[in-house]
């Protein structure tokens, strides 16, 4: 089975459109009836901010670190042991800015 991944900066650690847009889509992808596993990454999450889709099948990275700098090397290098380690069908970019990382050049 190929997992899907999600990339976005964050989902709860504060409340808005987008975080509730993006909550919205997990919703509906755990709903699918062949429902793949699931990776999401998040940028500046962490492990103690509530998390209602916990324990549900997808496994979330938190990487919200004290340095932005070092947040987005963990996040990058993270992002791409699990490309390389588990090949995914798919990736759900959340935001422009998280484009860069997974984006091929023909």
């Amino acid at each position: 089975m190929m997992p899907h991944i999600f990339l976005f900066l964050e989902i709860f650690s504060q409340e808005g459109g987008i975080q509730s847009y993006i909550k919205d889509v997990l919703q509906a992808y755990l709903t699918l009836p062949d429902c793949e596993a699931a990776e999401v990454f998040l940028l500046r999450g962490a492990p103690d901010c509530p998390n209602p889709f916990k324990n549900q099948g997808i496994t979330f990275h938190y990487l919200k670190n004290n340095s932005a700098t070092l947040g987005r090397i963990q996040l990058a290098l993270k992002f791409l042991v699990s490309l390389l380690r588990k090949r995914p069908q798919r990736v759900f970019c959340g935001h422009i800015n998280l484009a860069p990382l997974f984006v091929t050049h023909y």
